[in-house]
């Protein structure tokens, strides 16, 4: 792999991963090891977004910080933080919160949340019922609410029921 690296044969660079992902099934920490090793390029990119999709969350994620492209580096930190929302929801959201400088957090942040609500809609309530002050708990569960409406305005609405706090499900339901 690495001859076809420094020739720059990047297509046939993909077709052998490919075949030695297949042949081998290395752990996801070892393919995240040598994705990382790679030069910032093109090549790594690509390399990224072909493989970036099989590996756990937490790997894509330590991918995705080191994507300089702002544009594609928020896209997939948000596509990786509510896919594993869906799987475990509290390791992401410690995840995000160590991250809270990155430029992608806050939008990323609550693509996670409306993701967990989505999934787990009694846990997301509960857990966006126990942050921050009553101001800080209601712009949460209305920017939740309002992402998710764009999407299934009846599931929204069902989950702002949900919320346990009733100033806090009187003032979202004031916004839908």
């Amino acid at each position: 792999c690495t001859g076809l690296w420094k020739a720059g044969q990047t297509k046939e660079l993909i077709e052998a991963l490919t075949q030695w992902l297949e042949a081998s099934s290395p752990p996801a920490a070892e393919v995240t090891v040598w994705l990382l090793q790679l030069p910032a390029g093109q090549a790594r990119e690509k390399l990224f977004a072909t493989f970036g999709p099989k590996l756990p969350a937490a790997q894509r994620l330590e991918l995705a910080l080191t994507v300089q492209a702002p544009r594609r580096h928020r896209g997939l930190i948000i596509e990786a933080l509510e896919s594993w929302a869906e799987e475990d929801a509290k390791a992401a959201l410690t995840w995000a919160d160590q991250h809270a400088s990155d430029p992608a957090f806050p939008e990323a942040r609550t693509a996670l949340l409306t993701a967990w609500a989505v999934a787990q809609p009694r846990d997301a309530a509960a857990y966006v019922a126990s942050q921050g002050d009553a101001a800080q708990r209601a712009s949460t569960a209305i920017t939740i609410m309002k992402r998710w409406l764009e999407t299934d305005g009846t599931a929204a609405g069902a989950w702002v029921e949900l919320l346990p706090d009733d100033h806090l499900r009187a003032t979202a339901t004031e916004a839908l």
